[in-house]
């Protein structure tokens, strides 16, 4: 029995087979998370190493080469790049896309790790990065108010910060701006070629006497004591009468008479000032800092930046008077701008393909067959892609807006040869049967050819690179929705079919109401008029082959032509309404 009489002769039992499936992708669709490009992993390392004031040839020579002769033999690698400066070595790995990254991280980690013994004594322990370009902020907070901004960073990195990371689905909440109390000690040259000193004995001497360390423990009576050293800077005054040497001063002769103490005020100008080593934020011309959020890999962005607003006035009442944190950015608006176009578009889509329907087969019955299996053929290809964890990105409903006019295609052909049987005078079952088992290898031949042309991106996913992995969910998307439309077609269109369809003709049952029956009429003349005219051109393309060719060539070779001048680019320039950014190169110095 085929799948198609299965279904005609139990449409009861196929009817709430879709019904329970929708109501599954009812219930998980939901869930799907919501971002603007699909998640995009870059198979790269980085790693940064370490060793203070050492020259560029020394860095490597004795860390840059040894690490590289040892990462070389790491399995899956594609390229290696790397450079030494002043105290610094950076190595970048490059894996293929083939390449699974948390092996290739923790074979990495074992390199480092055995090859930790083999570099200098007083060089750092590497750093491994893997940069993730998922994990970029969605929102950017500002913070102001009537603090300096050194109070403000404080408070920002100790109150609001941990406060943020709290809220569902907030993975972090990074701080930048502002600036970091700092002392500073401008040295005088002269005088401290004067005492005979260097930098690096002053750097030494500020070490040894800036201490804080446990010193152990000590038994006293069946008691433990802990001792701790504290000997750590409390005021810029301990650090301006720090002492950074001793001379000998020689009186007469040779005799030795006293000793000079030299404290770091001697020879250098101490003080207490804000360090603006990164970012410098103004809101509104006043000095502030922003806080990026970074939502977690598996949330809905949407979702969390909403969590955020709503948490935003709890947070303010526990700031100082004073304090105000608002939202700068959220990159979120622009994502559910552009989703919400494209949902837009998806139900004018689908809108315009149901007039179509409805025009053409001028039957309200045959066009709620066809609209029912539209947004079924949706919702099951939207339950596929929860359950194979893609999320709902410009690229997957893209995929979806490609495949609303093909999801139909196999549904209409099956619903207009079941249409054709009952004309002859079958009943609703038997047509519905011999109508859709005629033309399962038809559709079914036309979809697996559709989809051949997609195919190639997932298999050649990994070769095509970054690439595979933005157009793959798009592919994907295009394959479960023609995958989903063909069973639909092949079974709840001929249940419904087998129920619902009436046949009769115009003469047997007219149109009531007249303004009805007169566009009935009308629609009727279009279409004979568009079939004669159809029969006409095809009459004088095979009279005219030769010209025919001929314009059809001439047009491929002007469309190769037009195509060559066409500019490229990877994706087609996004814009926020609500914002402005403007870039500056400001000159060396």
């Amino acid at each position: 029995m085929k799948i198609s009489e299965l279904s005609v002769r139990q449409p009861v039992t196929i009817t709430m087979l879709y019904v329970l499936v929708c109501v599954v992708a009812i219930i998980f669709v939901p869930r799907l998370g919501v971002a603007l490009y699909p998640s995009v992993t870059q198979p790269v390392f980085s790693i940064g190493t370490v060793w203070t004031d050492v020259g560029p040839e020394e860095v490597e020579k004795n860390v840059t080469r040894v690490l590289e002769s040892r990462l070389s033999v790491i399995s899956g690698l594609k390229e290696m790049s790397s450079s030494s400066s002043l105290g610094w070595s950076w190595i970048r790995l490059t894996f293929g896309y083939d390449v699974d990254l948390d092996e290739a991280s923790n074979n990495i980690k074992d390199v480092l790790a055995r090859v930790a013994n083999a570099l200098p004594e007083d060089c750092k322990t590497p750093n491994l990065w893997h940069f993730d370009v998922n994990s970029r902020p969605i929102m950017r907070l500002s913070i102001s108010g009537d603090l300096n901004v050194s109070e403000l960073k404080v408070l920002a990195e100790d109150t609001v910060s941990p406060l943020l990371e709290r809220i569902k689905g907030v993975a972090a909440a990074d701080v930048s701006g502002g600036a970091t109390r700092i002392v500073r000690a401008d040295v005088n040259e002269n005088r401290l070629r004067a005492y005979g000193l260097t930098l690096s004995g002053i750097s030494s001497s500020l070490a040894i006497r800036n201490i804080r360390s446990s010193g152990g423990s000590i038994q006293d009576h069946g008691v433990d004591y802990e001792i701790y050293l504290n000997e750590a800077f409390t005021s810029v005054e301990d650090i301006r009468q720090t002492v950074i040497s001793t001379l000998a001063l020689p009186g007469a002769g040779s005799a030795i008479t006293r000793s000079h103490v030299v404290r770091l005020e001697d020879v250098a100008e101490v003080y207490e000032t804000n360090d603006y080593t990164g970012n410098r934020v103004y809101i509104d011309g006043i000095p502030g800092l922003y806080i990026s959020i970074t939502n977690e890999t598996d949330s809905n962005s949407t979702t969390v930046a909403r969590a955020v607003r709503e948490g935003l006035p709890e947070i303010n009442a526990m700031l100082p008077r004073g304090i105000a944190l608002t939202i700068l950015s959220d990159d979120t608006t622009m994502i559910s701008s552009t989703m919400g176009e494209v949902y837009t578009s998806a139900f004018q889509g689908g809108f315009l393909a149901m007039l179509i329907i409805l025009l053409f087969l001028r039957s309200m019955k045959g066009t709620i067959v066809i609209g029912l299996s539209m947004p079924i053929s949706i919702l099951v290809t939207l339950l596929g892609m929860s359950l194979m964890g893609l999320t709902l990105n410009t690229m997957t409903m893209t995929g979806l807006i490609l495949g609303i006019g093909m999801i139909v295609d196999s549904s209409i052909v099956v619903l207009d040869n079941i249409h054709r049987y009952r004309e002859q005078g079958e009943n609703a079952a038997i047509a519905s049967i011999h109508g859709s088992g005629q033309v399962v290898m038809a559709i079914t031949a036309s979809t697996m050819t559709t989809l051949c042309v997609f195919l190639p991106v997932l298999i050649y996913k990994a070769d095509l690179e970054m690439l595979g992995q933005m157009f793959g969910d798009l592919v994907v998307t295009v394959i479960l929705s023609l995958s989903v439309s063909l069973v639909v077609a092949l079974t709840l269109v001929p249940a419904l079919c087998g129920s619902l369809l009436k046949i009769n003709t115009r003469v047997q049952k007219p149109l009531r109401v007249e303004f009805l029956a007169r566009g009935d009429r009308m629609i009727e003349s279009v279409l004979s008029r568009l079939e004669e005219n159809y029969a006409k051109a095809v009459a004088f393309a095979l009279h005219n082959r030769l010209l025919i060719m001929t314009l059809v060539t001439l047009i491929m070779i002007l469309s190769g032509v037009k195509f060559a001048s066409l500019g490229m680019s990877f994706a087609p320039q996004a814009s926020s309404d609500d914002m402005i950014t403007i870039n500056m190169t400001l000159p060396v110095g």
